[in-house]
Formats: C-alpha cells, structure tokens, sequence
C-alpha cells in the first residue's frame, strides 16, 4: 500500500506528483503455518506436528501513476519458499501416514521433511481517495494468479521400516479485492492498515507414494481435480513518506483455506484429504519509489 498524495502525506501542497512510475521493494520474513500435518503420535499420546520456520521472501512492484483522479495500475509478485526437517528416536511411536492394514504398528526412528514454494502476481488498478486532511483511504481490485507447491516425505524405521513421499501443487486465477486505510498522524508518519480477499479458480495435483526401503512399492497414486482456493489477507504498520520514497513496516497475515488436500490412507479403497488450511504471517519491511 502506497499513497502517493502529497496533499496528504507530504503536507506540502506544491509537491504533488503526478503521473510517473512507481517501484515497490519489499523485504519479507515470514512464517508458514499448516494443518492436517501430524505425521506419527510419540507414547503417552503426544502428536508430533512440524515445527514451521521463519524464512525471507520477498515482494517487486513495478507499476504507473495516471493523472487523472490519482489512479495507478501496478503489477506486483509475491514471493516465499521455506522448509522444515525433523528428526526423532529413542522413543516408541505410532505412524499416521501408514497405510493402515488393521493392526497398529509401532517404530522408534521418524525423520520428517516439508517444503512449500509459494508465488503470488497480481495485476491491480488502485484509486486513491483523500477523505480528510489526514486521514486516505484505497480500493485495489484487480486479477490475481497463485500458485502453492508443497512437499511432505516421511520416513519410518525400523518395522516397518518405510518411507511415504507426497506432493500438493496448486495452480488458480482470480478476482482480487483489498481495501486499505491510512491515517497521518504527523509530518511524514502514518499508520495504516488493510484487508484483502481472493478466490483462485484452479487445478490441484495429488501425489502419494509408499515404499519399503528395500524399494518393495506399497501405494502409488495420482489425482488431478479443480478447486475454488478463498483468500483472507491483511497487514497493519506504520510508514514515513516524502514526495518520492515511501518506507513501510507492517505485519502480515494471510489464510490460505482448504489448500492442504494430501491424502491419508484408510485402506486401499478408502483414503481423506486433510482440508487443512495454509497460514503465513510475519514481518515486512519496503520502500516505493516514484518517479
């Protein structure tokens, strides 16, 4: 978010922009967040979940301020890859991502590792209205195309000594919908907020895959299908703005609903995916540029 009304921010009438190029560099440092990942339950009943880390991303802009009624078009892209890894043993466990055959079965060595890719790029226009001397506000509609690529591997030792390899990818298109505040509260500091909405129309490919480690194939499956992915997202921060640079910090949040759709096995025949939410959130920090 990015007002480029002197008159407002700048306080300085005589210094209004105009029509020109806009550049928006941001720094993010953001955390992941996803359900439906429980991957064995350790004795006395504790569910082992990973432990999601913090990793930077970023976000670019390049966009064009229009002369009339301080409209910009800009095309901005999103972008975030983190992992997690674990290890455990000494202990007795219960695997969930087995192919359950209808006996339990136990092990003492779990090693996890997950990945997600995420990319956003959104084509927006943006109309800045200034409701008050201090106080703006922006609507930023537009399309916006995603995608989310995540990775889960399992490995379970030593009996059934196994290992489990599946892929979540997501590919969609859609509306875009922010809406956004900002209020000055003294020379060249802001405050502000926003909040948006997406609905991505796409693809959904499914992978599951299950061996011994002696390469004996257990399971292997492919599914293909078409989802309408929600999107909730805002941020809150603070700003100091001159004529042609704008610095920004803000925390982030956004939900990704129901793109967790890997499978669990009941049997051979019966298998439910997880519906489990992507979450991201975390701290951004960003200059614009006009010029």
């Amino acid at each position: 978010m990015s007002f480029n009304s002197c008159s407002l921010l700048c306080g300085i009438p005589s210094c209004l922009i105009g029509t020109g190029f806009i550049l928006e560099t941001d720094v993010l440092y953001w955390q992941a967040d996803v359900g439906g990942l429980t991957y064995a339950i350790e004795e006395e009943s504790k569910a082992k979940n990973p432990e999601f880390e913090w990793d930077f991303g970023f976000k670019l802009g390049l966009g064009y301020a229009l002369a009339h009624d301080d409209w910009e078009l800009l095309l901005r892209f999103t972008s975030l890859q983190t992992h997690t890894d674990a290890h455990h043993d000494g202990a007795v466990f219960l695997p969930t991502w087995q192919l359950e055959n209808g006996i339990p079965s136990f092990v003492d060595d779990v090693t996890m590792h997950w990945r997600l890719h995420l990319g956003l790029l959104d084509t927006v226009l943006i109309r800045r209205l200034e409701l008050a001397r201090t106080l703006g506000v922006d609507v930023e509609f537009g399309a916006r195309v995603g995608w989310i690529r995540q990775k889960f591997n399992l490995e379970y030792r030593p009996d059934p000594a196994e290992w489990i390899h599946t892929k979540n990818k997501f590919w969609g298109i859609g509306p875009y919908l922010n809406l956004g505040a900002e209020w000055r509260f003294a020379k060249r500091w802001n405050f502000f907020g926003r909040v948006g909405v997406s609905a991505l129309a796409g693809e959904i490919y499914l992978h599951q895959a299950e061996a011994t480690f002696d390469k004996e194939e257990i399971l292997g499956i492919h599914n293909t299908f078409w989802l309408v992915l929600p999107t909730l997202e805002g941020d809150m921060g603070v700003s100091w703005q001159t004529c042609h640079v704008r610095v920004a910090l803000a925390w982030n949040q956004a939900v990704f609903f129901s793109q967790n759709q890997l499978m669990h096995l009941k049997n051979t025949g019966t298998f439910f995916s997880n519906q489990g939410d992507v979450g991201i959130h975390g701290v951004q920090l960003g200059a614009t540029f006009y010029f």
